[in-house]
């Protein structure tokens, strides 16, 4: 609870003191893809922490189903790569609409980040096999360091990176052992979600299946060390960087994004 509590003020003073506003998402209309009807929901800058609350209230059954929030999605596969077995980490940020067919939406995004993988073995969680010993990983010296591909972003998209940047930065003031270095440009892709990791953790653009608004895949070995993460925001939403005129926060999604891989 401190570190949710440091998360919120944290989250307030990055770039440049940007509002820390958790949005009543009751009052709000579903959300809507860009091109749509007006009314998009904003999401506010501690929807990591929106997502937790849903989470631990209970999911589904604890609200009403007109109501949308934002859902986790995660599984483990193994893979096998010039001779060494590795563990891939794939997790989801998904609007669930309150449509009831979120299940659908959840299994379809999955399936779909599975067909990536060649010879994908899925880990069933509390099964230990040769192939998944580990359910966590760990990053050298508690750190990563990121670069940022802005390539297929919104067009219309301003200060990303600094936005990027500052939800990086969040997570080494919010008392958790870990911090990012980094940020710089970069024309590496995300291959990490692909089957093709490169060595470099890369934030990037890139079309995701349903409602998802952004997916991160991590690899770690069988020491439980992570090698890569790469994260991929979906370009087809609203994305917005200012404190006013909401749409879909992108400071919001990535303070959680960057939040999976250090806690």
């Amino acid at each position: 609870m401190a570190l949710l509590a440091e998360l919120r003020r944290a989250s307030g003073r990055a770039a440049g003191g940007r509002r820390a506003n958790i949005v009543d998402q009751r009052t709000r209309a579903p959300y809507r893809r860009l091109g749509g009807p007006p009314g998009l929901v904003a999401l506010a800058v501690a929807a990591w922490l929106a997502a937790a609350a849903f989470l631990a209230h209970g999911g589904p059954a604890a609200r009403a189903e007109s109501q949308p929030v934002f859902r986790d999605q995660h599984f483990e596969f193994t893979v096998e790569r010039n001779g060494q077995a590795y563990t891939v980490r794939i997790e989801h940020l998904i609007v669930d609409d309150g449509s009831g067919g979120f299940d659908a939406v959840a299994a379809s995004a999955k399936s779909e980040a599975l067909s990536r993988f060649a010879g994908a073995t899925e880990a069933v969680p509390g099964e230990v096999t040769a192939q998944f010993t580990r359910a966590s990983y760990s990053w050298p010296a508690n750190t990563a360091a990121w670069r940022y591909n802005s390539a297929h972003k919104l067009s219309s998209l301003t200060d990303d990176a600094s936005v990027l940047g500052a939800a990086a930065a969040t997570w080494g003031k919010a008392g958790a052992n870990f911090s990012y270095t980094g940020g710089a440009a970069t024309t590496d892709g995300t291959g990490a979600c692909h089957d093709v990791p490169d060595g470099s953790n890369t934030v990037g653009w890139a079309s995701q299946t349903g409602t998802t608004l952004a997916s991160t895949c991590t690899w770690y070995d069988n020491r439980g060390g992570a090698i890569e993460f790469d994260m991929e925001i979906d370009p087809e939403w609203g994305w917005t960087t200012s404190t006013t005129n909401i749409g879909v926060d992108l400071q919001s999604v990535t303070l959680h994004e960057f939040g999976l891989r250090s806690v």
